[in-house]
């Protein structure tokens, strides 16, 4: 996770800029034809522009993978060509990983050659992550989202609370490879792992407020990601659009 604290320092800002192009149709049968080329084009270039622009007031930039799935051949792609254009800055793929050993190697080999930083992954196949660390790459592990449905917050008959509680407790123990998605309860979750990163998306579209998010904050006032992505995407000037979230952001953690 050295990346994300480097990063935050260089920009000042905790700001995580993701990276979705909407799939605006329904998927004919071959699907790598989802898009015509003029418009995967046209992606690609608003891509690159707000890449460019957000850049200054961005930790990390995130890509959802299933935005790039949805449009096949093409849609990979244009994935793999992010990284060029994001440069140094840390980039998270976000695919929820998990499966078994073999499967998920595949994962990480996919995740190392799109330069990742990062991938998001979800805990409830096991924690055997080995194959992305052993690559270098920090691994997000689902802890509560912001549709908070009921699986997270299933109380187990030990004493660990809730599975998400559980969660956050068992992936506390190396905050160097390990950090959080945290989308609630992130005060809760912060006095459990004091040192982990945190992942948070919601700012912006899914309506978290900078007050909620900015509780995942840890005591040295860094370990936090906070993801914003349709307000980015769909913003006239997202350059305009990212400071102004910056500064909140930054004003907000000064109280």
């Amino acid at each position: 996770m050295q990346r994300f604290a480097q990063s935050v320092l260089k920009t000042s800002s905790i700001l995580c800029i993701g990276l979705d192009p909407p799939v605006g149709q329904t998927p004919p049968k071959k699907v790598a034809k989802i898009l015509p080329m003029p418009t995967t084009m046209a992606t690609a270039r608003h891509i690159k522009t707000i890449i460019k622009k957000t850049k200054p007031h961005a930790a990390a930039f995130k890509v959802n993978l299933a935005f790039y799935l949805a449009r096949g051949s093409k849609g990979i792609d244009l994935l793999l060509r992010i990284r060029d254009w994001t440069g140094e800055t840390p980039l998270i793929l976000d695919g929820k990983f998990n499966d078994i050993d073999n499967t998920l190697e595949g994962y990480a080999a996919f995740a190392a050659a799109a330069g990742a930083t990062a991938v998001t992954a979800s805990p409830y196949m096991g924690e055997g992550f080995s194959p992305f660390t052993q690559k270098g790459l920090g691994v997000f592990v689902l802890g509560t989202t912001t549709n908070r449905p009921e699986l997270q917050s299933l109380q187990l008959a030990s004493d660990a609370g809730t599975l998400a509680r559980h969660v956050a407790l068992r992936t506390s123990d190396n905050p160097a490879q390990f950090g959080l998605v945290v989308g609630d309860d992130a005060a809760m979750i912060r006095e459990l792992c004091p040192d982990t990163w945190f992942l948070s998306p919601g700012l912006g579209a899914q309506g978290k407020s900078e007050a909620d998010l900015l509780r995942g904050l840890r005591a040295d006032g860094s370990g936090l990601l906070i993801n914003a992505s349709r307000s980015i995407w769909n913003a006239a000037d997202p350059a305009a659009a990212a400071n102004e979230m910056q500064t909140r952001l930054r004003n907000f953690s000064a109280k």
